[in-house]
């Protein structure tokens, strides 16, 4: 089936109209996502690559487009559509469903369209986001960041901590080994990525993984040695591996790092006492 074909199809009538195609030329998101599966359907007909281990969910199911994004690609269409060749009936004016979209969002795809560069843009939006507790636009956006660029290890770690905070939310254990993964993709870029090292050190001491959370750990510290988190954890880590001492010199540093930090106090006392008892 060649695209167009597939396009008519997937139209009521099989008549290709909006639904498919934004104006004469270009086509929707949906109308992509049909292209993309009928290219991918050829490629598997004609063997140009070998058999897949697993099912292919279809483009609609995968494709990573954030709301910057498409909301700069009706911006776009609205001022293409309001010039010739177009007919006034034919304009498509921009209309923002702000329940929706944010009306900041509009604020980023201007941007973008001026020529700003998407990587600070994308990330800079996934944290607004974040803040405003629109997760699933914030995890779309964190995952095509990573689409993008796969090489930058802050992309993984970003995803990563997003993962995370949803997962803990919601209680949702099974997918810390996948959130590891993660993080463990931050690692391949940048062997020395602080975030990675040190929530993978935490994620290991919290599930009693002592020489994994120690190495962890102490990469971490090296990466970051004035991390008081790092050197908390680390703390714990010494004193479950029977390295008081060590464990003790942490919690001096850290009770140095912030005196009035109740927790660290609580932890240094702890320990003078458990090595004066010793």
């Amino acid at each position: 089936m060649n695209g167009e074909q597939a396009l008519r199809d997937a139209s009521p009538g099989g008549l290709i109209g909006r639904r498919m195609m934004l104006e004469h030329l270009h086509p929707t998101l949906d109308g992509y996502s049909v292209l993309a599966d009928a290219f991918f359907a050829a490629i598997l007909r004609d063997a140009l690559v070998g058999p897949s281990p697993q099912s292919t969910p279809p483009g609609a199911l995968v494709r990573l487009v954030t709301p910057m994004d498409s909301l700069a690609g009706l911006v776009r269409v609205e001022q293409l559509t309001r010039s010739w060749p177009f007919r006034p009936e034919e304009a498509q004016p921009l209309r923002l469903d702000s329940s929706r979209t944010p009306p900041y969002v509009l604020d980023f795809a201007r941007a973008s369209i001026s020529g700003t560069s998407w990587l600070p843009l994308a990330d800079s939006l996934a944290s607004v986001l974040e803040r405003d507790d629109r997760v699933r636009d914030a995890l779309v956006t964190r995952r095509a960041i990573v689409q993008r660029y796969p090489f930058v290890a802050a992309a993984w770690s970003s995803l990563a901590s997003l993962e995370l905070k949803r997962a803990q939310a919601r209680g949702d254990n099974a997918r810390i080994p996948y959130i590891a993964g993660l993080y463990e993709q931050a690692l391949e870029h940048d062997p020395a990525d602080l975030q990675a090292l040190a929530t993978l050190g935490a994620l290991a001491l919290q599930a009693g993984d002592r020489e994994a959370a120690l190495g962890y750990l102490e990469r971490a510290r090296a990466a970051g040695p004035r991390q008081p988190q790092v050197l908390y954890n680390l703390s714990g880590a010494y004193l479950m591996a029977g390295r008081t001492q060590e464990a003790l010199a942490l919690a001096e540093q850290l009770v140095a790092l912030a005196p009035q930090n109740p927790q660290y106090q609580a932890l240094l006392s702890s320990l003078r006492r458990e090595t004066a008892g010793g």
